[in-house]
């Protein structure tokens, strides 16, 4: 789907450059990075402090991101950025790779200090008044690859969204690896992760990691989400495996018939989602929020995967825009729309 997003870049994602790309069809960005000692000790009207955290009201969504190795300056930083009313998001920094932010633990540093990047994690999620995302590095080099379990730590310290840059902090900007390599990480990572390499649309088997190229059509869509996020594996050891749903026909055929002829409408009809009934008793409000899209206009709505993000798919883009005010409340909303690109290639 079209969610382009810029990715936080010291000394280059400042107020102009944003503004710049929200104009160019940029949906979400993060500031360049915010020290948390910096931000807590330095004055508040000092000129670098200011123009950090500064936002222009044309910019779209935005995340300010902070780094730091103290758990309870990083957790300070958090909670008082989010309450700011300035930004959508809080962005944990453990992949910057300069010698001065890495060498003294902070930014990448914290890929070889997983127990105090937990810490960090943990005192962060508790004290941000909104959902909180972090980037980080396959690992400190190639001996020590160790973003599957740093990435699963993040998860159960209740962060929302993890961003990996796919390569070592000693390969600085300017390593490479391999297709099959990154493959292999993204599957420890999640069943679901080799899909988001592989792009476009796709039928996919097994646990999520066989992936067959499927016809693609654009869908405008609006995707909501709500306070509470649900654990994959709490909801798979929620479930009665004995107990199969009744279906009238292959909901996998049903939907690339519905894939081939292109029509939004067929596509919404043949919409189906197995968890979708375990993942309500953790989340309630993904029922309301299915409602409310199908009452907004939505031709059909739906959960994806295990949740908890509810999206709904529309007749055109101006529609899921109008339906999107019915969900301002939501800590996300996000209005876009499916596209379909060749599968991922790295060098």
């Amino acid at each position: 789907m079209t969610s382009i997003r810029l990715a936080p870049m010291a000394g280059i994602t400042d107020w102009p450059f944003r503004v710049l790309c929200f104009e160019q069809g940029c949906d979400v960005a993060t500031t360049e990075m915010v020290s948390a000692m910096g931000y807590l000790y330095a004055p508040r009207n000092h000129p670098a402090t200011i123009s950090l955290i500064e936002r222009r009201d044309s910019e779209g969504k935005l995340l300010v991101q902070i780094f730091g190795k103290e758990a309870d300056l990083m957790a300070r930083a958090a909670e008082e950025l989010s309450a700011m009313g300035r930004f959508d998001g809080v962005d944990v920094n453990m992949g910057c790779p300069a010698h001065k932010v890495a060498a003294s633990g902070e930014g990448s540093g914290l890929m070889r200090t997983p127990e105090n990047a937990e810490k960090i994690l943990r005192a962060v999620c508790k004290a941000s008044h909104l959902p909180v995302s972090v980037k980080m590095r396959l690992g400190w080099d190639d001996e020590h690859i160790n973003v599957v379990d740093m990435a699963k730590m993040a998860e159960d310290c209740g962060v929302c969204e993890i961003a990996v840059h796919g390569r070592t902090r000693m390969q600085q900007l300017f390593g490479s690896i391999s297709r099959d390599e990154l493959y292999d990480i993204a599957k420890r990572v999640g069943a679901d992760v080799p899909f988001c390499l592989h792009g476009g649309c796709a039928l996919c088997e097994g646990i999520g990691e066989k992936l067959t190229p499927a016809p693609s059509a654009a869908l405008p869509l609006l995707l909501v989400r709500g306070n509470r996020g649900i654990s994959t594996g709490a909801l798979f050891r929620s479930l009665d495996l004995g107990k199969k749903p009744a279906r009238t026909c292959n909901p996998s055929s049903a939907m690339l018939n519905a894939l081939e002829q292109g029509s939004p409408a067929d596509i919404a009809a043949a919409l189906q989602n197995d968890l979708l009934p375990a993942a309500v008793g953790f989340a309630p409000e993904i029922d309301c929020y299915i409602a409310a899209m199908r009452n907004a206009g939505a031709l059909g709505a739906s959960m994806t995967g295990s949740g908890s993000v509810v999206f709904g798919i529309f007749s055109d883009m101006d529609s899921a825009k109008r339906a999107e005010r019915a969900f301002w409340d939501c800590p996300v909303h996000i209005v876009c729309e499916t596209m379909s690109r060749q599968p991922f290639e790295a060098h």
